[in-house]
This record gives C-alpha cells, structure tokens and sequence, in this order.
C-alpha cells in the first residue's frame, strides 16, 4: 500500500503546469479571452493529433496576445498516459482598434 502511495506523489509532483505568453501587439487587452480552443499531441510531442490550429477563425482581425497551457488536469493525464497523450489549452485575445 506505501508503495502506491509514494507512486501517487510522485505523479502527482511530476505533473507540471505551465503557461506561455506571446504578445504580438501592444494593444490594449480585455481581461478574459476572445477564444479558446485546445490541441493534443501524442508521444512527447511528436506526433500531432488534432491538426494545426486555425487562430483566423476565432480572431479575425489578428491576435494581440496568445497563450497555451497545460492544466494541472493536463499534466496528470501526460503523465498517466505515460507521455504518449498530452494535452493544451490556447487562449487567444484578438486585435481591437479603439475608436476616439
């Protein structure tokens, strides 16, 4: 029993979350999101599973700030799958001009 115990924490400690930013504007943003979506991939990576991600659909007029993540609940399902399915979240704000 200790045994499953020390492998559950040690899933559990394994299972990293992050997030990256990439801003391609300097436009001002709105607090939540225009869109999102998400994007898997199988075997650390390598292969794709979903195709790539069409941001034109969700902004139109461009994108200001993009952002991917994985989840704590992404990271467990990597790492109980043994990296071979991985999961992300992506977040997109859309370009806005503001009239004055």
């Amino acid at each position: 029993m200790k045994i499953w115990i020390l492998f559950l924490t040690i899933l559990f400690l394994c299972s990293g979350c992050y997030t990256t930013t990439f801003y391609t504007d300097t436009e001002p943003l709105r607090d939540s999101h225009d869109g999102e979506t998400s994007h898997s991939s199988m075997i650390f990576a390598a292969i794709e599973v979903d195709d790539p991600t069409q941001l034109r659909p969700l902004c139109p007029s461009g994108v200001s700030k993009l952002e991917m993540e994985q989840t704590f609940t992404d990271g467990l399902i990597h790492y109980f799958s043994l990296g071979f399915y991985s999961t992300q979240t992506i977040r997109v704000w859309c370009k806005r001009r503001y009239q004055e």
